[in-house]
C-alpha cells in the first residue's frame, strides 16, 4: 500500500487508483481494522469496501494484494 500510496502521489492525475478492502472476506480483518490500517499508512488514494463477497469471488481474490 506505500508503494501505490507513491504512485498515487506521482502519477495519480494520469491513473486512477482505488484500494477494496476485501479483508472481512478474507479472514484478514474487520472493516474497522481497514480503515485504521488506511489511516496508519497514510493512504489518500481512494479506498472502500464492497457490500458483500461478490467481487472477491468474481475476481478469484484468495490472497493480498490482488
Amino acid at each position: 500500500m506505500p508503494d501505490l500510496q507513491r504512485s498515487y502521489e506521482t502519477h495519480g492525475d494520469e491513473v486512477i487508483y482505488l484500494g477494496i478492502d476485501v479483508g472481512v472476506f478474507t479472514g484478514l480483518g474487520t472493516r474497522q481494522s481497514g480503515r485504521a490500517l488506511l489511516n496508519e499508512l497514510n493512504i489518500t488514494y481512494p479506498a472502500g469496501a464492497p457490500p458483500d463477497r461478490t467481487a472477491v469471488v468474481d475476481y478469484g481474490v484468495t490472497a493480498m494484494p490482488t
